[in-house]
């Protein structure tokens, strides 16, 4: 089969009457989907979703209408399938999926375009592994009726058959979940809690008991997400009597069905509690040492020590003073003269000097001059002051 120059090869996953198929021209490798169609208006519309910047879903390369009346469109070749593992692994795989998915479909819905018809096989990888969606704005371009397939589709689709909204895409990826969680589940598991409450609210059978958008089912996704992988990691208390395993290097945790709770190129340690822990070797104690307190010899050491620091500083303080300056004065040319009162006094011996006094403070300039004293005895001392730094002892020759 042959459309428009297109050889029809494998099909592909699309909501009846849509059909898809893997299709080759001049040996590339396309897809292509094709309606039966008789709007004129669909080049417009065509034309109008090829202008839509969607890297996470396959580009529209070509697309009109065929000789024989059908609508196509030839987008890039669809990426790798999905394949999921089994029990948690597959789930938590799922999860981390459904979140790209989640922020694709919120960014494709403010640019106006919706799904409607999200599937588990719509969803690919790219030669990055990341999720890539296909089909993305299909049922509003072909404008199709769509009839109960069993697929993933939200209630208000079946009944109108389009897209009515992002609630609608709400309700497809909440299903996607739930399936994939119950087909993966141990023997008689439950769905969590967390799980539960998300799918239940997010696939509702009336849009208004759904999330608003699909903005607000990525933050529920994300929480619920992580409490329940962190629930799923947590080793139960019922394993105290399990015995002592060798540590021959990370292991990936398991059930208590044996199965892998989390993804292989994850590694984590795992203690096991109450479990006991692997002996250490001994290692013979060597008796405590007596502290050494201070004998006879240190104390003696350290006196010696501040004696000597102690002279040390006297000689600096000492080298380092300046010594005092000694004025002489010469005798003065001729004597005072003698009082009316007194009689002279007969010469003396010059007495021995006399140790030089405490240097008395400096008065200040202000203060008037004292009159000049007159001694009875000589030879007479007095005392030198000097703003300066210095002081000395001035030495008068005796009166005659």
């Amino acid at each position: 089969m042959v459309i428009q120059g297109y050889e029809i090869g494998d099909r592909i996953d699309a909501p009846p009457p849509l059909q898809g198929w893997r299709c080759t021209r001049e040996g590339n490798p396309w897809c292509i989907y094709a309606a039966p169609q008789r709007d004129l208006d669909f080049p417009r519309r065509l034309e109008s979703l090829r202008r839509v910047e969607l890297p996470w879903s396959p580009a529209i390369v070509d697309g009109g209408m065929s000789d024989d009346g059908l609508a196509f469109v030839v987008t890039e070749p669809a990426g790798a399938p999905i394949v999921l593992s089994g029990a948690w692994q597959g789930i938590a795989e799922m999860l981390r999926h459904a979140l790209n998915v989640a922020g694709a479909l919120s960014a494709a819905h403010e640019m106006g375009v919706y799904h409607g018809d999200l599937t588990l096989e719509s969803l690919s990888l790219d030669a990055r592994g990341e999720v890539r969606i296909a089909r993305l704005g299909f049922l509003a371009l072909f404008g199709v009726e769509l009839c109960a397939t069993g697929r993933p589709q939200a209630p208000e689709v079946l009944a109108r058959g389009a897209p009515t909204g992002p609630r609608a895409d709400v309700y497809s990826l909440a299903a996607i979940i739930d399936r994939v969680v119950r087909d993966r589940l141990p023997a008689g598991g439950v769905v969590p809690a967390p799980l539960a409450e998300l799918i239940a609210k997010g696939a509702a059978e009336h849009p208004g008991e759904r999330y608003a958008d699909v903005l607000e089912l990525f933050d529920a996704l994300r929480d619920a997400s992580t409490e329940v992988l962190a629930a799923q990691l947590a080793v139960p208390d019922d394993r105290g009597t399990a015995p002592v395993e060798v540590d021959d290097g990370p292991k990936t945790p398991r059930s208590p069905s044996g199965r892998a709770t989390v993804p292989a190129p994850i590694e984590i340690r795992t203690v096991r509690r109450g479990a006991a822990p692997h002996p250490a070797p001994s290692v013979p104690e060597l008796p405590a040492q007596p502290s050494r307190g201070a004998g006879p010899v240190a104390v003696v050491a350290l006196g010696l020590a501040a004696l000597a620091l102690g002279i040390g500083a006297s000689l600096v303080v000492l080298l380092l003073r300046p010594s005092p300056i000694v004025v002489q004065v010469p005798a003065p040319t001729a004597p005072p003269p003698p009082s009316a009162t007194a009689p002279p006094a007969p010469a003396e011996p010059p007495a021995p000097a006399e140790p030089a006094p405490a240097a008395a403070p400096t008065r200040p300039a202000s203060s008037p001059a004292p009159a000049p004293r007159r001694r009875t005895r000589a030879p007479a001392e007095e005392l030198c002051e000097s703003d300066g730094w210095y002081s000395c002892t001035i030495r008068r020759p005796a009166r005659r």
